[in-house]
């Protein structure tokens, strides 16, 4: 197993298939678990807002 220091040394093209797979898999059953925790969406959607606020005050 290589380990990788620098994001630059980083080349995407050489990650089978599987471990992306795989990896996209493993986040989407965390985020799938932090959203059933109580008050979490609630909060998701005040953080949405509040970043959509800033965003059009910018422009």
């Amino acid at each position: 197993m290589q380990t990788i220091t620098n994001a630059a040394d980083l080349n995407a093209q050489s990650i089978p298939d599987r471990e992306i797979e795989g990896i996209a898999r493993s986040i989407l059953n965390l985020a799938d678990t932090v959203m059933a925790k109580p008050g979490m969406r609630e909060r998701y959607e005040a953080w949405k807002q509040k970043r959509k606020s800033k965003r059009s005050d910018c422009q």
